[in-house]
């Protein structure tokens, strides 16, 4: 049995033609308190789903975005950490029973007359929360990596989009006694 508050993520599919359609549910705090020990509490995003029904499968594709709270696992203060962009797609097979057949299709009986997408919406939600939670302060750039280059002349690659930067003509005098060796060669 379904909870009251749960019933507003129903989709009555009994009623729907064999078409597309679209409908759009809105997860705030309360969505995630009907969820047994939810790693989040508060919440603002939107969940579309677009529906394909045929004769024998419905596909639910779903695309959710917003941002969520999270508890910093360093500092325990709290964030907003962005959900960018989820897209995920189930499909439910018409069939004589009810069964998982993989991570993305399930059987369903074919007089079923409501899907509720509660569930898959809170699951897709609490894949996207990384398992350690960091407040955005704490993440920090990896310093540049330096390589010579075939004159020995010493170079920085950052490592913001790979742009290579070149040091100041400063060269250590230790290097520079190797570079007249390797020419006397």
């Amino acid at each position: 049995m379904i909870s009251k508050e749960l019933e507003a993520y129903n989709i009555q599919i009994a009623a729907l033609q064999n078409k597309q359609y679209q409908f759009e549910f809105e997860i705030q705090d309360k969505f995630f308190n009907l969820f047994e020990y939810a790693p989040v509490q508060k919440g603002n995003l939107v969940a579309q789903i677009d529906l394909d029904k045929s004769n024998q499968m419905l596909q639910l594709y779903f695309t959710i975005k917003g941002k969520v709270s999270l508890t910093c696992d360093r500092s325990l203060e709290e964030f907003d950490y962005p959900i960018e962009l989820i897209k995920q797609r189930i499909i439910f097979k018409l069939g004589n029973r009810n069964e998982v057949i993989s991570h993305e299709i399930e059987m369903i009986d074919a007089s079923t007359s409501v899907i509720n997408v509660a569930q898959y919406i809170y699951e897709f939600i609490i894949l996207e929360i990384p398992i350690k939670k960091l407040h955005p302060r704490f993440h920090i750039e990896p310093p540049p990596t330096s390589v010579l280059d075939a004159e020995g002349n010493l170079l920085v690659y950052s490592t913001h989009l790979n742009e290579q930067v070149e040091e100041p003509d400063i060269i250590d005098p230790r290097w520079e006694a190797l570079k007249k060796l390797k020419n006397k060669i």
